[in-house]
């Protein structure tokens, strides 16, 4: 689904298909909702800003739920960094290592 977003996202830009980045990555802040919803997310860092990432990564993790191991309350403000990793079209990637990334409280 991510992917199919990415896709739309560089269909949408003006940017040259050679101009674009082979990575790019944002860090997205969200609050926690009731019923391990997530809301009012907006981007704070973005890599490359203007070409599309800002709301693919907006979209991805606004439809995410928040697992209780994470340990976000509700009405506290969580990061995330979403990181995108683009190929030429060639053969397909590697998968990626396993990670661990999870939501993190904000501290502010």
């Amino acid at each position: 689904m991510l992917t199919a977003m990415l896709a739309i996202a560089v269909l949408q830009t003006d940017t040259p298909q050679e101009d674009f980045p082979r990575g790019a990555f944002v860090t997205v802040q969200c609050v926690a909702g009731p019923n391990n919803a997530v809301r009012d997310c907006r981007a704070l860092e973005v890599s490359h800003p203007g070409q599309g990432f800002e709301s693919a990564a907006i979209a991805a993790v606004s439809r995410g739920r928040i697992g209780q191991r994470q340990g976000v309350a509700v009405g506290q403000a969580f990061r995330i960094k979403i990181n995108f990793r683009l190929d030429d079209g060639g053969a397909p990637p590697a998968p990626p290592p396993p990670s661990d990334a999870e939501a993190q409280p904000n501290a502010n």
